[in-house]
């Protein structure tokens, strides 16, 4: 997935949780406790030259819409995102200018964060779980061996974003 605000991102599917998890307990990686969200993917209207993603999202009440556009050439992602008070008005908005739901997330998100990066694993309704690593360019040497030690090797990651993942699989 390239650069998102600085950040280096990648994403593994994960065969194991529970063997990822006491793995992380080995390296004294404490996750926290799960967080909650759900998040509804439109199909947008138009056609884009680049990836595009419109969501809703409820984390922990918070309710808020976002727009992920991928430059498709350089992996670069432009990512907008503002708080809804009545996510109900937003989606009928949305599906009255020809926005139309096409799938729900739930997930439950385990974080760790260290200076210079951090590891979301989710534990994704349709998907399963997957790991995304978010990571300051300087701390790349680190973060590859410590997912070396986890069996995750840089050309193993997925590039594709989770609703790319999901159309490719469920089409």
């Amino acid at each position: 997935m390239g650069e998102h605000s600085g950040l280096i991102q990648y994403k593994y599917r994960l065969k194991d949780k529970d063997k990822f998890l006491f793995k992380s307990v080995e390296e004294s990686i404490e996750f926290s406790d799960p967080k909650a969200s759900s998040y509804t993917y439109f199909k947008l209207p138009i056609d884009s030259e680049s990836f595009t993603v419109l969501r809703s999202k409820i984390t922990d009440n918070k309710k808020s819409i976002d727009l992920k556009v991928r430059d498709d050439k350089t992996g670069e992602w432009e990512h907008y995102e503002s708080g809804v008070d009545d996510l109900n008005e937003i989606k009928k908005i949305l599906e009255a200018i020809g926005c139309k739901p096409m799938v729900i997330f739930n997930k439950q998100r385990y974080t760790y964060k260290q200076d210079g990066f951090r590891l979301d694993l989710d534990d994704n309704d349709k998907l399963g779980p997957l790991l995304e690593v978010k990571f300051k360019p300087e701390k790349k040497d680190f973060v590859l061996g410590l997912l070396r030690k986890f069996g995750l090797k840089e050309g193993d990651r997925d590039m594709r974003s989770i609703l790319e993942i999901y159309l490719e699989e469920n089409k």
